[in-house]
């Protein structure tokens, strides 16, 4: 192959491969927003967490997909869920074929007033069978101030 034809199928995979890392980083965060806006539906948890899901809570309790669904399906989830509007803001997604991660500064805001709080999350999500899933996550509480 002659060094032209070289250089544009080069640039041809680099034009397809910023493409697919695009729509990834698009697709990520679109269902971190659809989770957030939706973090009281069972279904939204079931679909942004991996089944082999390692969480730890901004209290420092580990739990994992398993004991989430069963939350839900047992009525105990916490009322926060429901009873707060959750955004994220400053969201960087990080891509390595994959594999991505995912930090971003979540902002809670009670729907009764209270006081706003603010965590530090950071995910790891696989994409597998054309899906991204959280298989890791770690939330840290943002002290006031």
């Amino acid at each position: 192959m002659n060094p032209l034809c070289k250089a544009a199928v080069a640039l041809a995979f680099s034009l397809l491969a910023t493409t697919v890392a695009a729509d990834d980083v698009t697709d990520i965060t679109s269902l971190l927003n659809d989770f957030l806006a939706n973090t009281g539906a069972a279904e939204a948890h079931d679909r942004f967490w991996a089944d082999e899901l390692v969480y730890t809570s901004s209290s420092g309790i580990r739990s994992g997909k398993p004991e989430r669904m069963a939350a839900f399906a047992a009525g105990t989830q916490p009322a926060s869920l429901s009873d707060t509007l959750y955004r994220g803001e400053e969201v960087r997604v990080q891509l390595y074929g994959t594999t991505a991660v995912l930090t971003f500064r979540l902002v809670a805001e009670p729907r009764d007033g209270g006081a706003i709080r603010h965590f530090y999350n950071t995910g790891t999500f696989l994409k597998r069978n054309g899906e991204w899933r959280a298989v890791a996550w770690q939330a840290t509480v943002i002290p006031p101030g």
